[in-house]
């Protein structure tokens, strides 16, 4: 669903499904090479494709010419098929994987639907892939497994978002709080921008208050949020963002910078440093998301957490031949090196562990935001937190906060058993 460019190692240093479907030219089974760090040889893998989204395309060309140069008894190509980002493949794999890439980024959460709709093939299962869980460690693989089958190489690691604020109108002591935040907002007559009907940002105050939404191992989603708890803690959260003359239900960083009607004071989004940079200088602050109060507690807002992974069709049309190159191919775009080269040139987060490890890489205040945010815990799995069912209940339970309809327990308990029902609703 989502295609954020964002950045997100700090669970990478901090912690370092579906059936699989028969049938079809790939198979399901993982190839040999898979299972192995060693290079394959490639005298008999076949020409593949490739798509990418545009932030990479460079990078990419760049990244096969070294791939094909490391491997002189490959004489097929590997060439694009096309722009496509990371939240867009689903869509096209899904709808006809035979006219797809043999390759491609994709975003985590988006794997199950894709699985389910047999247009994946997979690695191999965990046991045969250790050689990937050494190398991007434990979470990142859990995320692209699905149901007992690895389905991508994880090589970033970077969906999630912070605050940005105004320097000017919002202290780093005012940046702390919710509380804080809309004063200095409401004082200066700014905006807090914070999009709480787009699904992705709305539970950030329902995981705060306890409530819960993951998958099993059986791949069945789970969403246990309407509790009297949550409820009285979201419906204070709700009260708190309605009242505000400071809040919009926007994500946009636009107004920074400006002095008219639109001025930003905060907002909650995705990594868009450079524009915000430009546009503040030394005026724009970066932090973890703020905490709020409710009652006589203090509750601390958390992020989705997600991972891009390295995936492969299943089509009749990808033969083993290709799939050799395949596996080959995107072991090497989730390598340490391509990892580094990735972060250095592109400032993208990457999920490598002995990567991560390299601190003095990481130079982007916003990364490092976000990763203090993910190792204090304050991240939920995307892959493995959402559904397909996730997002249209969640963006319908935002609505209704800013309908004023989530303001106390009572009501907060009504909008929390609705989007908990649609969520848990069973094909």
């Amino acid at each position: 669903m989502l295609n954020k460019k964002i950045a997100m190692f700090g669970l990478a240093i901090a912690a370092m499904g579906l059936t699989a479907c028969g049938g079809g030219g790939g198979g399901t089974s993982a190839s040999s090479q898979a299972s192995s760090e060693a290079a394959a040889d490639l005298t008999n893998g076949a020409s593949i494709t490739y798509w990418c989204p545009s932030s990479d395309t460079d990078f990419f060309t760049k990244k096969v010419a070294e791939f094909k140069a490391k491997h002189p008894e490959f004489k097929g190509d590997i060439t694009a098929l096309g722009v496509l980002g990371e939240g867009e493949v689903k869509g096209e794999l899904t709808k006809d994987p035979e006219a797809c890439a043999d390759v491609f980024e994709i975003a985590d959460d988006n794997i199950p639907d894709s699985v389910d709709a047999r247009a994946m093939t997979p690695f191999g299962k965990p046991s045969e892939t250790a050689w990937a869980t050494a190398l991007y460690g434990e979470s990142p693989m859990a995320a692209v497994t699905v149901k007992g089958n690895v389905y991508g190489l994880p090589y970033r690691n970077d969906n999630g978002y912070i605050l940005a604020y105004d320097k000017t109108i919002v202290s780093d002591e005012q940046a702390k709080t919710l509380e804080g935040i809309l004063a200095a907002c409401e004082a200066a007559n700014a905006k807090f921008n914070y999009k709480i009907t787009d699904g992705w940002y709305t539970f950030s105050a329902v995981w705060a208050a306890g409530g819960k939404t993951y998958t099993d191992e059986q791949g069945v989603f789970h969403s246990e949020i309407a509790t009297d708890a949550v409820a009285e803690i979201v419906g204070e959260f709700g009260r708190k963002l309605h009242a505000s003359s400071a809040w919009v239900d926007d994500n946009s960083d636009a107004g920074f910078g400006k002095t008219d009607a639109t001025k930003l004071g905060a907002v909650i989004m995705h990594n868009n440093y450079d524009v915000q940079k430009k546009a503040l200088g030394n005026n724009l602050g970066v932090a973890v998301l703020p905490t709020f109060t409710a009652g006589n507690g203090k509750y601390a807002m958390k992020s989705f957490q997600g991972f891009k992974a390295l995936g492969m069709r299943r089509a009749q049309a990808f033969t083993e031949a290709k799939k050799l190159t395949a596996v080959e191919f995107c072991k090497f775009m989730g390598s340490d090196a391509v990892a580094e080269a990735r972060l250095t040139e592109l400032g993208q987060g990457v999920s490598n562990k002995a990567v991560a490890a390299k601190t003095q890489l990481w130079t982007s205040p916003w990364l490092q935001a976000l990763a203090a945010q993910g190792a204090a815990g304050n991240t939920v799995s995307q892959a493995n937190g959402s559904s397909g069912k996730f997002w249209t209940p969640a963006s319908g339970f935002g609505a209704a906060v800013v309908a004023g309809n989530v303001t106390d327990k009572a009501s907060a308990l009504t909008a929390l058993r609705v989007c908990q029902t649609a969520q848990n609703a069973q094909d």
